[in-house]
């Protein structure tokens, strides 16, 4: 998909994933929890752009070009990664988390 804001001038093209899930009992909690997420600025996070949280709910989300980090580290042809690359992905990761945590 594509998603333009008031303050980018080109469009960016994201993921948007939809809830298949009713959250309606949750609503309220989960409009607090991503308005918090679109607030997270880091690079080794996934941006959220948005929440589109009327009928069935959307997430839209900067769009990672391999997948998600499972689906790069799962098995497949030419996943044979080396030392120094896990020793980088877990570097990145731990980066991440460090920052959620501050």
């Amino acid at each position: 998909a594509k998603w333009t804001s008031g303050d980018r001038e080109e469009p960016v093209i994201v993921a948007v994933k939809i809830f298949k899930e009713d959250i309606e009992c949750m609503h309220d909690e989960f409009i607090k929890e991503t308005n918090s997420m679109k607030k997270l600025r880091h690079p080794n996070l996934v941006h959220m752009f948005g929440i589109c949280p009327k009928g069935q709910v959307m997430i839209v989300m900067e769009l990672v070009t391999h997948g998600d980090l499972k689906k790069f580290l799962g098995s497949g042809p030419g996943r044979d990664f080396q030392e120094p690359e896990l020793i980088e992905i877990c570097r990145q990761v731990s980066n991440g988390m460090i920052y959620l945590e501050s």
